[in-house]
């Protein structure tokens, strides 16, 4: 909510060195910065979808594969707030079963579709899930005032992250549930644009993300990792799912810290729990995840299911759980509905020195380091959050190399 269009600066280069030598394009948003960001998901997801057609009509000459019948590869990335206006633009991009009475119209060409084939829907610390925090204790209680309180600093926007919306205006149809349950409704749009993607990935961190914990980025009720470990900063995997063997040597260089000697606090996770099992399934209420440690397989699981008070309605509202440890609220159907798509997931931590270097754990999984200028911290976070770039980068080609082996056997078996 507070992004740049600078941001994604680092991996877009990146990206533009693995594809030096092939026809591409690397677009970054402009329209939602800084200070245009607090108008609220649908707005900011018409304007990014009008962008990405501007953008296309701009290298129309470049698109005109059509006439030989070739397409091209059509992947999104989106970060933080980014992710789901991605999400949002996508029913506007694909809305052929937009409702008659939904307020945006469909402004993707229909020639744009046949030649663009959607392959990697990608998101880096995206709150999925919002950005509401759990009630209970005065220290838990204090904590989600001062977080709601900064979220109401961003208008419509910050109201939609506290999945609060469907109480300020009752009288319209559509405003009766809130725009991210909307967002995943089986039968909406939206969800129905994602399906359109080959290959949908979450990338989220396990730990010290206060904008976006890690059970909204990862799409999950639990978090089974232990806290980082203190030390110089650092970046690894600890875990991914539902990947098939090609992409674990992408993964493989990436599964350790590079300085194992500057480990202050905590031992390092071994190896055997780097390959987490899918699970967080919603199974008669309750929610269970099991991944795999040095001691064997170990399986959490609770009721998670409650009731909370709304601050701002006076009311109580039911249908609603937390993770289990209690550091956001959801809402039960939302989390159900989204597991009904299929998710690539891949959880990262990154290691630091203290609680200011942790302030930029939400910005380092696409290589920012905003205004940070201290040289030798500087230095130290760029690469760790290069490390985080290369990784994601490197599932994104491996995705569009094997999207065009998929479309070279089917024009054969034609």
């Amino acid at each position: 909510m507070h992004a740049g269009p600078n941001d994604f600066n680092k991996m877009a280069a990146v990206l533009h060195s693995r594809y030096k030598n092939e026809n591409h394009i690397v677009f970054q948003s402009k329209n939602n910065k800084s200070g245009q960001t607090h108008v609220g998901i649908e707005q900011l997801g018409i304007w990014f979808a009008e962008e990405v057609v501007a953008c296309l009509r701009q290298h129309d000459m470049q698109l005109r594969g059509i006439k030989s019948g070739k397409k091209h590869l059509f992947s999104f990335l989106g970060h933080s707030l980014g992710g789901l206006i991605v999400r949002h633009s996508l029913a506007l991009l694909y809305g052929e079963d937009l409702p008659i009475d939904y307020p945006f119209r469909t402004i993707f060409d229909q020639r744009y579709r046949d030649i663009l084939e959607p392959t990697s829907f990608f998101t880096l610390s995206c709150p999925h899930l919002g950005c509401r925090r759990n009630n209970g204790g005065i220290k838990r209680s204090a904590w989600r005032a001062s977080i709601h309180a900064f979220l109401k600093f961003f208008g419509k926007t910050g109201t939609q992250m506290r999945l609060a919306d469907h109480l300020k205006n009752r009288s319209v149809k559509i405003e009766d549930t809130c725009i991210l349950q909307r967002m995943a409704e089986p039968d909406s749009p939206f969800m129905h644009a994602l399906c359109k993607f080959k290959f949908r990935t979450v990338l989220a961190t396990t730990h010290h993300d206060v904008s976006v914990p890690f059970c909204s980025g990862s799409i999950r009720t639990v978090n089974p990792y232990p806290e980082a470990s203190r030390g110089k900063p650092d970046f690894r995997i600890v875990g991914y799912s539902n990947f098939d063997r090609d992409y674990e040597r992408v993964f493989e260089r990436h599964l350790q810290f590079e300085a194992h000697s500057d480990v202050v606090i905590g031992p390092p996770i071994g190896e055997q729990s780097i390959r987490v099992h899918e699970g967080d399934v919603l199974k008669n209420d309750s929610a269970v995840y099991r991944y795999v440690s040095e001691e064997g397989i170990v399986s959490y699981g609770s009721d998670l299911k409650g009731t909370e008070f709304d601050e701002t309605a006076g009311e109580q509202l039911e249908h609603y759980m937390h993770d289990e440890k209690r550091q956001m609220t959801f809402l039960t159907d939302m989390v159900s509905n989204l597991h009904k798509l299929s998710w690539r997931r891949i959880d990262v931590e990154f290691r630091f020195r203290d609680h200011l270097e942790q302030l930029f754990v939400h910005i380092l999984p696409i290589g920012s380091t905003k205004n940070l200028t201290h040289t030798k911290v500087l230095r130290e976070l760029s690469m760790a959050g290069a490390r985080c770039v290369d990784a994601g980068v490197s599932m994104l080609e491996l995705d569009h190399k094997k999207m065009l082996q998929s479309m070279m056997q089917e024009e054969t078996q034609l």
